[in-house]
């Protein structure tokens, strides 16, 4: 795995898009612009699949009204706006871009400008120059411009360099036509099975989901083993699907759902004739009992073909739903990690979580944000306001669940879109696709606030790949972590028995910090600074 790792380092691959653009109407623009007033701006088509638009101000309102302005604008897309936290969308990686103005025949560039590494966000959607040219030498001074009336603005944006992925053959649906199959999820006339969720909690109450066995066995080969012909006849799956969890630490403890998951997950089937199988392991907690019904109460007709029930133990109702959910649209929403809200710092900026470049050569122009979800202060605020948003969809789920559950159903992009929860879930059910999306969503919410708390926590411990990414994003930050408030949060709370990786994780972490004596020049401290060290890790 590290030699493969080490050989993708050595390829490095970026995407580039190129804009051009033939603004005319020059003689209206720039005469009804000129004084020192800032004139009104003049955008592009939205181009790179909706995803950027160029802003042109005929007079940038700067020293006297003498410049032209250029902003390269991010459009924040569907997909962005739907997972963004408090309404805080932000755009995946760092960009260059670049403008350059020339004569419409392109044999003569005016000006060029060049920035780099930008990330985009709700706070910083425009980058750009307020005086990228003089207006006299862009249109007054050049008579093939004022002849020609126009000329040609090129941006080009690229993104940061990445290691290759391998071509997948994906084909776009309408959004519509995912969201009418999402329908049928749950519905009892289109299903011939349904996953019963018992209770967590005494006196709660039993949740049904309905689905079709065809759909879900074209999705995922788990489901094709389970609801083979073999298996309709009663014949057992055998006990190595469900894994021993045990080296998960405390699930419950660590978990990002509203009803916490717990380490195992186990099923019962039973077909309409009443065959019952147990795919669990000998040692297993035995299933909780269930009364008969009573002979003069017939239970309530179900609509639809008769249903194989499929009893799922230790998996939350809106995990496992959101789970489904993606194998009927090959969509999910992850909720935020409670590390985001467990502490809030004045002094913790957002810009700070972004790691948003300050550059001289490419200032940001304010706009305001755009999101989906009102503010909130915890994570149930923001389930709520994102439930009332998208009424018709199911509530956002935690990462780490579907993470294990993909990884036991073998469904890697699940695995990268769930975060805690269907990282679990993932993991649980071997889904390599669903598991590398639930790695990215929790690797991309990484900020100085909520490492501490994860990277000691019992999911870290469990899974290496996703401990070793806050391990080093912990080296490259730790003059900052060491000293902040989550950081003396988790040092008091450590009897509590919530970080169960904490030993060993902080045995590695010093492993890789060496001691750097103070200087005689500075700011006179007495006490030495910690320092990064372990260089080639």
């Amino acid at each position: 795995m590290d030699q493969a790792n080490s050989s993708m380092a050595e390829f490095q691959e970026s995407q580039t898009v190129t804009l051009e653009w033939t603004v005319r109407n020059l003689k209206q623009l720039f005469e009804s612009s000129k004084g020192e007033q800032k004139s009104k701006v003049v955008k592009s088509a939205v181009f790179g699949g909706g995803r950027w638009q160029v802003l042109f101000y005929p007079n940038s309102g700067h020293e006297g009204g003498g410049f032209i302005s250029l902003y390269l604008s991010c459009e924040p897309t569907s997909d962005e706006k739907e997972k963004a936290m408090n309404g805080k969308w932000q755009r995946e990686g760092l960009y260059k871009f670049t403008f350059e103005l020339r004569s419409l025949n392109k044999s003569t560039s005016f000006n060029t400008k060049e920035a780099y590494n930008h990330a985009f966000s709700w706070k910083t959607a425009n980058w750009g120059w307020a005086q990228f040219a003089r207006r006299d030498a862009v249109y007054y001074a050049p008579n093939t411009v004022r002849l020609q009336d126009a000329f040609v603005i090129v941006c080009q944006i690229t993104s940061s360099p990445s290691p290759p992925v391998s071509s997948i053959n994906v084909q776009s649906v309408p959004r519509s036509l995912m969201a009418s199959v999402g329908s049928l999820l749950d519905d009892p006339i289109y299903s011939d099975v349904e996953f019963v969720i018992p209770p967590r909690r005494r006196g709660g109450k039993t949740r049904k989901i309905y689905a079709s066995k065809r759909l879900l066995s074209g999705r995922a080969e788990y489901f094709q083993t389970m609801f083979s012909s073999g298996f309709a006849e009663g014949a057992s799956l055998g006990a190595d699907l469900v894994e021993d969890d045990s080296d998960y630490m405390n699930a419950h403890d660590d978990s990002d759902e509203e009803d916490a998951e717990l380490e195992d997950m186990t099923w019962e089937i039973s077909s309409d004739a009443g065959v019952v199988v147990k795919v669990e392991d000998v040692e297993a907690a035995p299933l909780i009992p269930v009364p008969p019904p009573a002979a003069n109460a017939p239970a309530p007709a179900v609509l639809g073909p008769a249903k194989t029930a499929v009893v799922v133990r230790d998996m939350a109702y809106a995990t496992y739903k959101a789970f489904l959910y993606y194998l009927y649209t090959d969509t999910i929403v992850f909720a935020p990690l409670k590390s985001q809200f467990m502490f809030s710092s004045p002094s913790a900026s957002f810009a700070q979580t972004l790691q948003l470049p300050t550059s001289s050569d490419g200032a940001p122009l304010h706009s305001p944000g755009i999101g989906v979800t009102g503010r909130s202060d915890s994570r149930r605020g923001w389930l709520k306001n994102w439930e009332a948003a998208f009424p018709d969809r199911p509530v956002p789920c935690s990462a780490k669940a579907i993470y294990r559950l993909a990884d036991k159903l073998d469904l890697a992009e699940l695995k990268a879109r769930a975060a805690k929860a269907i990282y679990r879930l993932a993991d649980k059910l071997d889904l390599p696709e669903l598991k590398a999306r639930a790695f990215t969503h929790i690797t991309k919410t990484m900020s100085i606030q909520s490492v501490p708390f994860e990277l000691f926590s019992g999911f870290s411990a469990a899974f290496a790949e996703v401990r070793k990414v806050q391990m080093d994003y912990a080296l490259q930050h730790w003059s900052e972590i060491r000293t902040s408030e989550s950081m003396k949060q988790v040092l008091s709370e450590l009897r509590s028995g919530r970080y169960p990786g904490y030993e060993e994780v902080m045995h590695q972490l010093l492993g890789f910090l060496e001691y750097r004596a103070p200087t005689s020049e500075g700011g006179g401290s007495e006490s030495g600074q910690e320092g990064l060290g372990g260089v080639g890790r």
